[in-house]
Formats: C-alpha cells, sequence, structure tokens
C-alpha cells in the first residue's frame, strides 16, 4: 500500500446558515465602512479542517494516510479516524485550544470565513521522521516557518510533494515563496492565489510554472488548469451534480482523490478527472466528511460521466 502524509489544519466549524444572499448585502455597503446584518436560519457544528477532509476521502478509499496536524486535548477524533487513518503524528498542543472557524453560507453557496488559529499556531511542533518514506506527501496551510519546514522535511523522505500554500500566501515574502520552489514537485493554487504568488514573488507565469513539474489551477465550479514544466495544458471540467446540496468544502475532496489515483499509477488527467468525480460525490451531502463512496462505485460514475473506461 502506498504511503501518503497529510499536513493540514484540524478545527472546530460553527456554520451558519443564512438564506441571505451574501452578495447582495454586500453590495448595500457604503464606500468608508462594511456593516452586515442578517438573519441565520439554522447554526451547525462541526469537526473540520483540510486534512480531516483529505484524510476522510482517502480511507474511504481503502488508503490510510498518515496525519500530521496540531490539536488541543479537547479534540476528539471519531472512530472512523481512529481506524483508517494514521494518528501518530498528531501533536497535542498544551496551551492552545483547537483551531475554530465561523462560517457563514448562503443560498448560493458563498462563504464568509472567520478562523481563529490556536493549536495551529503549534505545527512547528508536529513531528516528522525523516527516515519514514512516503510516496506521496501534501503541506499546506500553517505557519509560514511550519510550511517551509514540512516541505524540506517530506522532501529528504523521498516524497513527491505537492505544495497547497491556501490563505497563508499573504504571510509569506517573496524570498519564502521563492525557497518554497525548491521542494516542491507540485503546486496547487486557485487563479486568485496563483495571481497573488506572482504578485509577491515578482515572477512571470513562465517562471512559476517551469519551477515544478506540474501546477494544478482551480476555477471555482468550472474546471481545473494543468501545466507541466513544458507549459502543457489539461483542462479538467467541474462534474455537474444535480442533487448538490453543499459546494462549499469539496475541493478537499479534490485533493484527495487526485493524490489517491496517481498512487494508483493513473495519468494526471484521468486522475484528476476522478478527482472531478468525487468533488462532486461530496457536493450531494452537508459538510465534508458525511459522504460514502468506494473505489468500485467511483470508477462506475466515472464511465458514466466521461464515456470512457477507466485505464491506467
Amino acid at each position: 500500500m502506498k504511503k501518503i502524509a497529510v499536513n493540514w489544519n484540524t478545527a472546530y466549524d460553527t456554520i451558519l446558515l443564512s438564506n441571505n444572499n451574501l452578495n447582495e448585502v454586500l453590495d448595500s455597503r457604503e464606500d468608508s465602512w462594511l456593516e452586515l446584518s442578517y438573519i441565520v436560519s439554522d447554526i451547525k457544528e462541526q469537526l473540520w479542517g483540510s486534512a480531516l477532509n483529505i484524510s476522510y476521502n482517502m480511507a474511504l478509499l481503502w488508503l490510510k494516510p498518515k496525519l500530521f496536524t496540531a490539536v488541543w486535548n479537547d479534540f476528539i477524533f471519531p472512530k472512523f479516524f481512529e481506524e483508517y487513518v494514521d494518528l501518530s503524528n498528531v501533536y497535542f498542543s498544551k496551551n492552545n485550544k483547537t483551531a475554530k472557524s465561523f462560517i457563514t453560507t448562503d443560498s448560493k453557496n458563498s462563504h464568509i470565513n472567520a478562523f481563529y488559529l490556536w493549536a495551529i499556531q503549534d505545527s512547528d511542533k508536529v513531528s516528522c521522521n525523516v527516515d519514514e518514506k512516503f510516496d506521496y506527501a501534501i503541506v499546506s496551510s500553517n505557519s509560514v516557518d511550519s510550511m517551509l519546514m514540512k516541505l524540506k522535511d517530506f522532501k529528504r523522505s523521498w516524497s513527491k510533494v505537492l505544495f497547497d500554500p491556501g490563505s497563508q500566501i499573504i504571510q509569506m515574502k517573496k524570498e519564502e515563496i521563492i525557497e518554497s520552489f525548491k521542494y516542491a514537485d507540485y503546486l496547487i493554487v486557485n487563479k486568485y492565489e496563483f495571481e497573488l504568488i506572482k504578485k509577491i514573488s515578482e515572477l512571470t507565469d513562465s517562471e512559476i510554472i517551469e519551477s515544478f513539474d506540474k501546477i494544478i489551477i482551480t476555477y471555482w465550479l468550472k474546471w481545473s488548469k494543468i501545466f507541466d514544466n513544458n507549459y502543457f495544458l489539461d483542462e479538467i471540467e467541474w462534474v455537474e451534480n444535480q442533487n448538490e446540496i453543499d459546494s462549499t468544502w469539496c475541493w478537499d475532496a479534490y485533493r484527495a482523490g487526485l493524490i489517491y489515483w496517481l498512487s494508483e499509477g493513473y495519468t494526471w488527467k484521468t486522475s484528476a478527472r476522478l478527482w472531478s468525480v468525487l468533488a462532486s460525490v461530496t457536493a450531494w451531502f452537508i459538510w465534508s466528511q458525511n459522504h460514502t463512496i468506494d473505489s468500485e462505485l467511483l470508477e462506475k460514475l466515472y464511465v458514466d460521466t466521461f464515456w470512457e473506461n477507466l485505464e491506467k
């Protein structure tokens, strides 16, 4: 079985469901100040964090990832994680509570997220034994120092390293962004994040793309584009879901599906298409750890969607 390392955040989420259109609320603002007021129709609390979402989706496909994250001793992992995810490298903070986010989402799947880091600030204490070899490792949104440390650690352990800096891009300096490129094989960002990297690093599109074996740029509920260092492009369409309930966090399923199928020896295009199907399945349910699927069903959905057999 392939060994996969997942280094990301873990949090408690409070989800505020609003019937309002948040875009309309924002459009009513004054030029010099902002005041929002709207009715919340429901409140839900979830265990969340991209690390959990990615690990959950991998575990559904019978791949047992090792989780690298930081929480407080108030955090209780569900039994599914205790059984199907390797939790031996989880760090339990002595001083900081588990991170928490407050998310408002509306009927249009817009969302406003306020995130308090707490235990994530201790992510530099999450140990990584560089003598342990991983086939793939994904490193993402933690403190800048921690992300750089983990990129170096996993690269030294001969992993294929996928870097997803997310919201931490705005905290990174030019030198830190350029340094991170040395230790990552693949970069995954959305279009806005890619533009931020260009602005902060002062690099061109081609200079960034040529720094990686592959770059994946996602476009919200439209498609993804995959570039290699020769600027070859694959476009991966978003799989429409007529029964879509919540697409807010299906991008974590995207990452899980991509890494899983790459580890099984499939091409980037096929893996990304499977990734898109898995994300669509996730959107059938509210939140990102409430769906179930196995590789057999996923393969059937792939054939039904793309009208071709799944081949390596």
